[in-house]
């Protein structure tokens, strides 16, 4: 009975022990390692080069500085806003069609040689018509000229220049009537058909990239 009691004592001091050890570990509140910082990525520009927000919102509005012609011979310099970054198109050279796409860095000079006159609704007036580019040339800086003949208006509708004077929208089209004598209220001369060549004196015909 002895040895049995003395077993008994043994065991409660041990467990006794074990609880006097780990009551401070578990009366602590234990901090969970926190998950490591991930460093912020810059913000990047079209160019996938670093930037802060100031220089995204100025390349926004920046643009190429060109020099605008106007049919009659006018002309207005200052930076292209919203200018397209490339033009693409197809092109005909010695009875083979290509596709070609043109960066607008690549490029000297635009020259607009046609428009096609588009009917619209009758009225009492007379016909009206818009006159929408139909023949362009694309001059390159490296000496090569691609002329590009179709609808060209979604490259070619307004065009936007900021200068010393402000903010200008110019036009590459014109709204034109012909009256019931097949005269014109533009006063330019008659045609046939609708590719017509001469254009309206506030029409711009011309681009030069400075």
């Amino acid at each position: 009975m002895k040895f049995k009691d003395t077993n008994r004592r043994g065991s409660h001091l041990r467990l006794l022990l074990f609880l006097f050890l780990i009551t401070p570990i578990f009366g602590q509140k234990l901090s969970l390692p926190k998950d490591p910082t991930l460093p912020n990525e810059p913000s990047l520009d079209a160019r996938g080069d670093a930037s802060t927000s100031s220089n995204s919102s100025s390349n926004q509005n920046s643009g190429p500085n060109v020099k605008a012609f106007f049919c009659d011979g006018r002309t207005i310099t200052g930076t292209w806003k919203a200018a397209p970054k490339e033009f693409s198109f197809k092109h005909t050279r010695e009875n083979v069609q290509y596709s070609k796409t043109l960066k607008l860095e690549e490029v000297s000079r635009i020259l607009l040689k046609a428009w096609k006159l588009v009917q619209g609704k009758p009225n009492s007036q007379g016909v009206p018509y818009k006159a929408e580019p139909w023949e362009i040339h694309y001059k390159t800086k490296n000496g090569e000229t691609f002329e590009r003949i179709g609808e060209l208006k979604k490259d070619f509708g307004e065009l936007k220049i900021q200068n010393e004077l402000g903010e200008a929208n110019l036009f590459f089209y014109w709204i034109d009537l012909l009256f019931e004598n097949k005269t014109w209220f533009s006063k330019l001369p008659k045609i046939e058909g609708d590719i017509r060549r001469e254009c309206h004196p506030d029409v711009i015909v011309g681009i030069e990239f400075l």
